[in-house]
């Protein structure tokens, strides 16, 4: 019996790479984005203690409470810079999930070719084998009389 060997495994494999390649990069993009929640979720903290810390203290200078301002101004400024990049992030996740869609496409386009190939292969060696057991039994009956 001959060994199967799809034709067209080289590009089987390449696309199975991209396939790899893309779901590795949608990986990175969602560790990306989980990064920058949970430095919201840090600096959204700080500015509550010191928010509370303010409310403790009775008295409070001009000064202080000018630099507390810009303070809480200032984490504001990096929550909403750091939420509009989490949304560029999912917009970039969004058409790596589609280019991920159309990669799983193609590699099962070759996976059901491949299938397809080696049921027309098994059909060959099972005629192959048929015809060939034939012959054994018709050189057997040839014998015997």
């Amino acid at each position: 019996m001959g060994k199967f060997k799809y034709k067209f495994e080289n590009i089987h494999r390449i696309k199975k790479t991209l396939e790899k390649k893309v779901q590795r990069e949608i990986s990175e993009i969602e560790l990306e984005i989980d990064k920058r929640k949970s430095d919201i979720k840090t600096l959204l903290a700080e500015k509550h203690n010191k928010q509370a810390e303010l409310k403790k203290r009775k008295t409070l200078k001009v000064s202080e409470l000018q630099f507390h301002e810009q303070f809480f101004n200032n984490i504001d400024a990096k929550v909403l810079e750091l939420s509009q990049e989490i949304e560029k992030l999912n917009e970039i996740r969004e058409q790596k999930m589609e280019e991920l869609i159309e990669k799983s496409k193609e590699t099962k386009m070759f996976e059901k070719l491949e299938e397809k190939h080696f049921e027309k292969f098994q059909k060959e060696e099972n005629k192959l084998e048929q015809l060939e057991m034939d012959d054994i039994a018709t050189k057997k009956f040839v014998r015997s009389k």
